[in-house]
């Protein structure tokens, strides 16, 4: 696990060994959410289309039908574990 400081101006240094992994160079937009206490950083290619292609390569069977339900699900659950937390959607 990598670690770095986060200074009194709430900077950081991405560890040279995580940006190497992630491909991250200078200029690049990062994503940052936060769940849980956790956070998830995710470098945002510079064109989207291109980072998508080919992305449900070999998921067979998957209609725009099958796909709106699993999100209706996922919404479903999502929602559920907001209203455990005390958030009302």
């Amino acid at each position: 696990m990598e670690k770095s400081v986060v200074t009194s101006k709430g900077q950081t240094v991405i560890p040279k060994a995580v940006r190497r992994a992630l491909g991250i160079k200078e200029g690049t937009v990062l994503a940052w959410s936060v769940l849980d206490r956790a956070v998830t950083v995710v470098p945002v290619s510079a064109d989207p289309v291109r980072a998508l292609r080919g992305i449900l390569k070999g998921v067979e069977g998957m209609s725009a039908q099958h796909f709106l339900q699993d999100r209706r699900e996922d919404l479903e659950l999502e929602d559920a574990k907001w209203r455990r937390l005390g958030y009302a959607p």
